[in-house]
């Protein structure tokens, strides 16, 4: 029994079975008019997978000796064969002249089905997750490069006692890359995620990152010495929604936040030109 937090209480089971799975996927890619596409379907189907089971105990409880407070959850694990997922990408790219910038479109559909087991209650999680990301990649010269990239998902998975529990999630960012001169450069990135809620369950939450950096390379590029900052708006929470034996739980938590590093590379081997 591990028992650190005695009002969630877990054990193993020695007698789970080995866990297998059969996959499948297809790849291929086409040369089209003006650029590339290129596409991948995979799909996995889990036997004897090894799923968590959680029991919700209103009152005091005595397992295999062990007893559990009044309040406590209990959770092991047991076999279920069934799970499968099916992942399908398409992607297609594109080089735009006179601008020199890079293309690039891409859109996914994901779906699975994972078991859950609550209160000796059996049901299946169901999940459905289409998204759509529009990039461009500029190659101005060697000294200066703009990405920019907008991409859109939704998160939509239905549980049969909690029902519905749906999220969208829109981002937009923006990289840019400057090289001043042969040894200086400059980097900086910004990125907005906003997370929507669908339906009544949830909370909203926008997320503001911005990262910079600025060094040097020396010894013709083989040494590089920068100073990085990471989130410099400090605003990067984070946030996860389970559902437990009798509620819902949000929890929003922050990350390292705001800090700054200094990062040295030197490169051992490189290949001439």
């Amino acid at each position: 029994f591990h028992d650190s937090n005695p009002l969630y209480v877990s054990r193993g089971n020695p007698g789970l079975k080995q866990a297998h799975s059969l996959e499948v996927a297809v790849v291929g890619n086409n040369i089209v008019s003006g650029g590339t596409v290129e596409y991948s379907s995979s799909f996995s189907y889990m036997i004897n997978d090894i799923v968590s089971t959680r029991t919700y105990y209103a009152s005091e409880t005595v397992i295999d000796g062990y007893t559990l407070p009044a309040g406590a959850t209990f959770s092991t694990y047991d076999n279920y064969t069934g799970g499968m997922r099916w992942n399908n990408n398409i992607r297609y790219s594109a080089l735009v002249q006179p601008l020199r910038y890079k293309i690039d479109l891409s859109a996914s559909y994901f779906f699975s089905k994972s078991p859950s087991f609550v209160n000796g209650r059996f049901e299946n999680y169901i999940s459905h997750m289409p998204s759509l990301i529009i990039g461009a990649r500029s190659n101005f010269s060697a000294y200066y490069k703009l990405d920019f990239t907008l991409s859109g998902n939704m998160d939509m998975t239905e549980s049969q006692y909690y029902g519905p529990m749906n999220y969208s999630r829109l981002s937009a960012s923006v990289f840019s890359d400057n090289r001043i001169n042969d040894w200086l450069f400059v980097k900086a990135g910004y990125k907005h995620l906003s997370r929507i809620p669908m339906g009544e369950r949830g909370v909203r939450l926008d997320t503001d990152m911005l990262n910079a950096s600025a060094g040097v390379y020396l010894m013709d590029s083989k040494l590089c010495i920068a100073l990085v900052f990471r989130d410099i708006l400090n605003n990067t929470p984070s946030i996860n929604t389970s559902a437990y034996s009798n509620y819902l739980e949000t929890v929003t938590a922050g990350n390292m936040n705001r800090y700054a590093l200094l990062s040295i590379r030197y490169l051992f081997n490189s290949s001439e030109k």
